[in-house]
C-alpha cells in the first residue's frame, strides 16, 4: 500500500486543483454573462455544523453565505441560492458580512445569468480570491505525493 500512496496523494491534489480551476475559469467567464434585475427572496448566513454521532461532539463548524434570489429570463423564472463562485469555501465572517451589506443590501438586485443555459446563474460574476486559496490543499497533496516519491 505505501508504494502507491504517493501516487494517490498526487492525484487526489490534481483532482482538487482540477475542479477548482474549472469552477474559477466558470466564474471568470461569468464576467461576460447577460444580467436581468431579480429579487432577492432569503439572505444571511447558514452555520454548518458537524457532530460525531456517538459522543455527541461537534468536530467542526462552519459559515456560508445563505441567499435565494428569483430572476426572469424571456418570461421564465428562475430561482437560484448561488452568491459567489466560491460559495462552498469557508470564508471569514468579515468577508461574508461585506457581501452581504455592500452587495445584497436591497431586495432588488441584478442576476447575472449564463446566455447558453439561463438557469445558471450568479449574483457576484468573476473570481475572487477564494476561487484560488482553497488550490493550497492540493498543491500539498501534489508536494506530499512527490516528497514520497524520493524518499
Amino acid at each position: 500500500m505505501e508504494d502507491y500512496l504517493p501516487h494517490i496523494l498526487i492525484a487526489i491534489g490534481t483532482a482538487i486543483i482540477a475542479s477548482l480551476s474549472y469552477i474559477a475559469v466558470r466564474a471568470v467567464k461569468s464576467r461576460s454573462w447577460k444580467k436581468t434585475s431579480g429579487f432577492l427572496l432569503k439572505k444571511g448566513t447558514r452555520l454548518n455544523i458537524s457532530k460525531d454521532i456517538q459522543t455527541n461532539v461537534v468536530d467542526w463548524k462552519s459559515v456560508h453565505i445563505d441567499v435565494e434570489y428569483e430572476y426572469e429570463v424571456d418570461g421564465v423564472k428562475y430561482v437560484s441560492k448561488r452568491a459567489t463562485f466560491s460559495d462552498m469555501v469557508n470564508k471569514p465572517m468579515s468577508s461574508l458580512n461585506k457581501i452581504l451589506k455592500e452587495y445584497l443590501s436591497t431586495e432588488s438586485i441584478e442576476v447575472y445569468y449564463n446566455p447558453k443555459n439561463h438557469s445558471d446563474s450568479v449574483l457576484l460574476p468573476g473570481a475572487r480570491i477564494w476561487n484560488f486559496t482553497p488550490m493550497i490543499t492540493g498543491c500539498l497533496f501534489i508536494a506530499a505525493g512527490i516528497f514520497f516519491l524520493n524518499q
